[in-house]
């Protein structure tokens, strides 16, 4: 999908993933709980067509992270995904920022399977018996 370009009725979320570090980890992407794509690697970015109105944006890496955008009919959404040390985040960006960050990215795409995707596994690890 063409982050530039509009199609009629529809709006564009764009995930960009600018960073170096954590290069390893796969980020899933949901919108409104429907996987719509992953990042893995350095420097990779990917868009998506919506429905106009809010979005519950969802990344899993080794903790769920949010973010909550609204997208009218024809605009564009850039949300960065943020790893690091401690909870990972998702951040919006400015059109502006996003354009700067787009040129210097890969387009990814992710090819939808038919397994079922295991959640990760939320135990809490026990404290050890001293």
């Amino acid at each position: 999908v063409d982050p530039w370009r509009t199609a009629p009725g529809l709006g564009t979320i764009c995930i960009v993933r600018p960073q170096s570090f954590g290069a390893l980890a796969t980020a899933l992407h949901f919108d409104n709980r429907q996987l719509v794509g992953a990042t893995q690697g350095a420097r990779v970015y990917f868009c998506y067509r919506v429905q106009p109105g809010w979005h519950r944006l969802m990344a899993r890496t080794d903790n769920d992270v949010f973010l909550d955008v609204s997208v009218p009919a024809g605009g564009r959404r850039f949300v960065q995904m943020v790893l690091r040390v401690g909870p990972d985040a998702l951040r919006a960006v400015s059109e502006q920022r996003a354009r700067a960050l787009l040129s210097g990215l890969t387009y990814v795409v992710t090819e939808p399977t038919r397994r079922t995707l295991v959640a990760p596994d939320r135990r809490p690890i026990p404290a050890p018996r001293i």
